[in-house]
């Protein structure tokens, strides 16, 4: 009876600090910066000769104030710019933008086939099951590292097309998500 007792409470602990360690996973790729939260910083590997790649991630503006992603800095690439993919003679190009807007209780989602971080002029290739820091910069917010984690060279985060040209798929658009509060 006793050996049961001690079983389950040694079960019990060990699924208690199995917990806490995926919540603590958790919170990492969660960060807080004035009324700003960002959540799942990530980046898709590149091929060994690739000289770009890009950066997703999703903010929240939990403020009553908008706020505007402005730029972004990371250890990877020489270059780091603010995109967006937009339709055009129904082919998908890409854009240069000076800075991403966060609106006011909405959040914004930075994900492929849309708005981005492009990394340009890489100096080293991006691995899969690496990561790296990324600062992101706000116009009010200020300024905040996040560690970006690198998924497959295939992976589409929530959705998604892999690929900067491709043309989507009829009812498949993938712009970048806006919500605004109702």
């Amino acid at each position: 009876m006793f050996k049961n007792i001690l079983i389950g409470a040694v079960a019990m602990a060990a699924l208690a600090h199995s917990t806490v360690i995926a919540d603590t996973m958790k919170a990492m790729h969660t960060y807080k910066i004035g009324h700003l939260v960002i959540e799942q910083p990530w980046s898709r590997a590149v091929a060994k000769s690739a000289k770009t790649g890009a950066g997703y991630v999703s903010i929240k503006n939990t403020g009553s104030e908008p706020d505007r992603l402005i730029g972004a800095t990371a250890g990877v690439p020489s270059r780091t710019t603010l995109h967006n993919n937009i339709m055009r003679d129904n082919m998908m190009m890409m854009r240069r933008v000076k800075a991403i807007e966060v609106p006011a209780g909405g959040s914004v989602t930075l994900k492929p086939g849309g708005l981005h971080i492009m990394f340009e002029k890489l100096h080293k290739q991006i691995k899969q099951g690496q990561s790296f820091p990324l600062t992101l910069e706000f116009s009010k917010a200020g300024k905040v590292e996040v560690m970006v984690e690198v998924k497959s060279l295939g992976h589409r985060g929530n959705g998604g097309h892999a690929g900067h040209a491709m043309k989507p798929m009829k009812g498949h658009g993938e712009n970048a998500t806006s919500s605004h509060p109702k």
